[in-house]
């Protein structure tokens, strides 16, 4: 009998807790209040890095990035006419540089897009170089190999609707938007609010009030 990796069974809890409150009547809608804090609850985002798997089958560090890469999706808004999910039409996630995560992106995108209706997209970008648009995305992952690119990709964005992720060193005040790092052994992330701001992104009250630090950095 085949069993699912134990990443794949995170990324099959989310899309079905996703799913089961998308289609709820009223209140469950995507957007709604109540329908993000109880997704927010169920990612457990501030939960030990190993919380969500068992204690013999662990999803590795970089895995559970990867969801909070998909989850910072549900709490941003975008500006018209990329705002809100559409039908058929997906959010599109970026990595630039070398992915560190595996194929952990492929099993989400395809967890996803076969159990909701909001679908996604990851591209992936390569190592970054000079007449590379990088502004096609909705989520841009920057990764550790680009770090000495770390201002020109913020130049390549800059203006654009585009939320720009890392795990990088000082991301926040190199002009990024969310820095992940690690806090007592859990993934937490800073918020630069000035850029996001400037960006025309909206990020919800939610995702402001439990991030570990939020700054207005123009």
């Amino acid at each position: 009998m085949h069993t699912l990796r134990p990443i794949s069974r995170v990324f099959q809890r989310i899309a079905n807790m996703v799913d089961r409150f998308s289609t709820q009547p009223g209140r469950f809608k995507p957007g709604t209040l109540i329908f993000q804090l109880t997704l927010l609850t169920c990612l457990s985002l501030c939960y030990p890095l190993q919380s969500i798997c068992s204690s013999n089958q662990k999803a590795s560090e970089n895995e559970l990035k990867a969801v909070y890469l998909y989850n910072f999706l549900q709490f941003v808004q975008w500006p018209s006419p990329l705002g809100g999910w559409s039908k058929g039409n997906a959010k599109i996630i970026g990595v630039v540089g070398d992915s560190p995560f595996g194929t952990a992106l492929a099993e989400l995108q395809i967890t996803v897009n076969k159990n909701v209706t909001n679908p996604i997209k990851v591209i992936y970008y390569g190592q970054y170089h000079e007449d590379m648009n990088l502004r096609g995305c909705h989520l841009l992952f920057v990764s550790e190999s680009e770090k000495q690119h770390i201002g020109k990709i913020m130049s390549n964005v800059k203006g654009a609707p585009v939320l720009t992720v890392s795990d990088v060193d000082d991301f926040i005040s190199s002009g990024g938007m969310i820095a992940l790092v690690r806090e007592k052994g859990k993934i937490r992330w800073m918020i630069n609010r000035g850029m996001t701001d400037k960006a025309g992104l909206r990020l919800s009250a939610q995702l402001l009030s439990i991030a570990l630090t939020v700054v207005d950095k123009p």
